[in-house]
């Protein structure tokens, strides 16, 4: 995994990359949305994938919000559902599963907002 000017990137192979987040507060708000800058370079194969995931349990536990092969640089919105809201730790975990150091998923500009109660 390394960092610079797009961000992180996380790079395949036998100890594939990834990055979780601290712990995120989203008491007092409803409708939590996570937005990101995201990219793959075209480099992924068939069959693996850049995974944007979410914890409502402090990390024990993910669920997928996005998986994606996508090679274009390009900011996505998704809504994390009514569990997201009013939870004191909120994780967000991006990684690769792939099977090539060369191959990449990068991730930028992250943003975690709601809606005041």
């Amino acid at each position: 995994m390394y960092t610079g000017s797009y961000g992180v990137r996380m790079r395949g192979g036998f100890n594939d990359g990834g990055i979780l987040s601290p712990l995120i507060s989203t008491q007092g708000l409803t409708d939590i949305t996570l937005t990101f800058d995201r990219n793959t370079d075209g480099t992924l194969d068939l069959g693996e994938w850049g995974y944007a995931e979410v914890s409502f349990d402090g990390g024990a536990s993910f669920s997928v919000v996005e998986q994606t092969r996508a090679a274009t640089r390009s900011r996505v919105t998704f809504a994390l559902g009514a569990e997201a809201a009013n939870q004191p730790d909120l994780v967000l975990r991006f990684r690769i599963a792939a099977s090539s150091f060369y191959e990449q998923y990068e991730v930028d500009d992250v943003l975690v907002e709601g809606t005041p109660v």
